[in-house]
């Protein structure tokens, strides 16, 4: 009895440790798979220091000979996942960095265009830069001739422009509507192409949205895949519900939307699929009353009246 019993509890420390590493790498609510950028490269070091100090808690009363090389065989697949995460996730950062250094050289130049001595300086600080990220990404002198090319061009067209004209074209950069709901509907009908979208080169999209769909393109690649796709052909239910034919009013719903998700689960530990469409279902009916003239309020003053019966 006690060795089927010992037997029973070692294979249990086997899935235990399974356990233990799903959860660091892919729990809706901590998991190291749902880090992006910066945050992913932070923290990937404390995941492994906490599956060394939960698994002391899981080793009372085991007695397994091999107990050392198991463990360690078991934080190797952790570790491979780490570095294949916080690999592509190295580059995202970078891209973010590179980007953002670009961004603050070129509007520097257009407010001191004056200054010419300033001016060289910062312009030589962006090609740092580039000569930096190439050696971060490792890329051919081709595509370095290219990145300096299009910074050449960015810093003329800062110098040409007006200080007032250069920061409003920076900050007035609205989405497209039209756009907007052109990416959604790639998600869900050619993920490929949706996944090989260089993002943060069009105009089309206000830097919020831009995020928004960059993370869906990391999202993309994790198991979070059929979660994405359902929500928003779920979300796409809801807007065939309305009747909605103005893109503008299309993408005004489907914020909306997104912002009750990012609400509930800012307040809630999970949102799963019953929930998304019970919250569609009330900002639809919220939709319609703000939509029709002179019944703004209905919604609320239903449900208030529901509430004092």
């Amino acid at each position: 009895m006690n060795n089927l019993a010992k037997s029973i509890r070692n294979v249990e420390f086997i899935n235990n440790l399974d356990n233990l590493i799903n959860e660091l790498l892919y729990s809706r609510e901590k998991g190291y798979i749902n880090l992006n950028s910066k945050e992913a490269i932070d923290e990937a070091i404390n995941v492994i220091e906490e599956f060394d100090n939960d698994v002391l808690k899981l080793c009372d009363d085991i007695d397994i000979e091999n107990l050392d090389d198991i463990i360690q065989e078991k934080k190797n697949e952790l570790i491979y996942q780490i570095k294949k995460h916080y690999y592509s996730q190295v580059t995202i950062w970078a891209n973010e960095v590179y980007k953002n250094i670009i961004d603050n050289t070129t509007l520097a130049v257009s407010l001191n265009k004056t200054n010419k001595n300033y001016t060289d300086k910062v312009y030589n600080r962006g090609l740092c830069a580039i000569s930096w990220y190439c050696g971060m990404m490792n890329l051919e002198k081709k595509e370095q001739t290219n990145l300096i090319k299009d910074y050449n061009e960015k810093i003329l067209k800062a110098l040409n422009s007006k200080n007032s004209d250069y920061i409003q074209q920076e900050l007035k950069i609205k989405t497209n509507s039209g756009y907007f709901l052109e990416l959604r509907s790639l998600i869900l009908n050619n993920e490929e192409k949706f996944l090989n979208l260089k993002l943060d080169t069009t105009n089309k999209l206000s830097k919020e949205d831009i995020t928004y769909f960059k993370k869906i393109q990391t999202d993309l690649n994790t198991y979070k895949k059929n979660y994405i796709k359902d929500t928003i052909m779920l979300v796409n239910s809801g807007v065939e519900s309305l009747n909605l034919k103005d893109e503008n009013q299309t993408v005004d719903f489907i914020k909306q939307v997104e912002n009750d998700f990012r609400y509930y689960i800012s307040q809630n530990s999970k949102l799963d699929i019953e929930t998304q469409a019970e919250l569609v279902k009330k900002r639809i009916q919220i939709f319609k009353s703000s939509n029709m003239k002179n019944t703004k309020s209905n919604y609320f003053k239903n449900l208030i009246n529901s509430l004092s019966e």
